[in-house]
């Protein structure tokens, strides 16, 4: 999908959001969302709900905005108050499907993976991370 498509569209209650390839700001608010995982082997559209739990909401509402808003002026608290009681459980599922659509898997989370084993640099601990194995679709 190009920059200049239209994205994927979804009625949530009585609005249309749209759903495009992440900007950089984007993914910065979905980082925080799975770093309390080192190990993320079988990423898929599937899981993400199970990785997720309550932050799901949260998820779409950084991957959704609604048709005619700014990414940039988008308050997170307003969207997932809005679609949080609107959106069907298969409008959830059609969402995350559509991420990885939007967001080729392979790429992007493994980039991602990059991105968050570089913020957690060791401080003196034995940590390490896990590189991720993304599902290629």
């Amino acid at each position: 999908m190009g920059r200049n498509e239209m994205g994927k569209k979804y009625t949530i209650g009585n609005k249309t959001y749209i759903q495009k390839p992440l900007v950089w700001g984007q993914i910065k608010q979905i980082i925080p969302l799975f770093q309390s995982f080192t190990v993320l082997e079988q990423i898929n559209y599937a899981s993400i709900a199970g990785i997720l739990g309550d932050n799901l909401s949260k998820f779409l509402a950084i991957v959704l905005t609604e048709e005619g808003q700014e990414i940039r002026k988008k308050n997170l608290d307003e969207v997932i108050s809005a679609i949080e009681y609107e959106i069907t459980a298969e409008q959830v599922v059609q969402v995350v499907e559509d991420f990885f659509v939007c967001n080729p898997a392979a790429s992007l989370l493994e980039r991602l993976t990059g991105i968050m084993a570089g913020m957690k640099m060791p401080t003196g601990s034995n940590r390490q991370s896990s590189p991720l194995q993304a599902e290629t679709l």
